[in-house]
């Protein structure tokens, strides 16, 4: 009697089995996009000019990122909203340099974080005189997931953006 019991519970677990099986294979072959990742689609929509700034006119290394849409509202601020990957450290790392870029080239000077709320003060880290242990402590919090890209950005570089937890 239990060796009856025992193939009836096999035969249910191969059929279970078997069907979440097929349900991967039906899912990668629906959701399927001839093998380009939905992120790398770049969007088209037309931008605007608003008092002198266009957001169609900033520009990052493909290296580091990809336009995925623009949208120009009637106010003269620009937003970007950059997607977070934050267990990668080449992701921070990424972002750190695409906020170096920005930082250099348009004056970014807020960095909204989410996670947080209020101001985001890393300057225990950042005030430390000596470059290569500051660096050092940056790359250890960013390795160990304390920090996010935006503050380790702003320990290692020195430049006056204001961080601010958006949440």
């Amino acid at each position: 009697m239990i060796i009856a019991s025992q193939r009836k519970f096999k035969f249910v677990v191969r059929i279970v089995a078997a069907i979440t099986c097929a349900s991967f294979i039906w899912q990668d072959v629906v959701m399927a996009n001839g093998g380009v990742p939905n992120w790398s689609q770049v969007g088209t929509t037309p931008t605007t000019q608003a008092a002198g700034k266009s957001i169609g006119n900033i520009d990052l290394s493909p290296n580091l990122a990809i336009r995925q849409s623009t949208y120009q509202g009637s106010g003269d601020d620009i937003i970007i909203n950059i997607q977070d990957a934050h267990a990668s450290l080449g992701a921070q790392k990424a972002i750190a340099e695409m906020l170096k870029n920005l930082v250099g080239q348009y004056d970014l000077d807020l960095v909204g974080l989410e996670g947080s709320s209020g101001t985001v003060d890393p300057s225990l880290v950042s005030a430390f005189p000596v470059k290569a242990v500051r660096e050092k402590a940056a790359e250890s919090l960013l390795r160990n997931t304390r920090i996010g890209a935006a503050e380790f950005f702003q320990i290692i570089s020195r430049e006056k953006v204001e961080l601010f937890g958006v949440e």
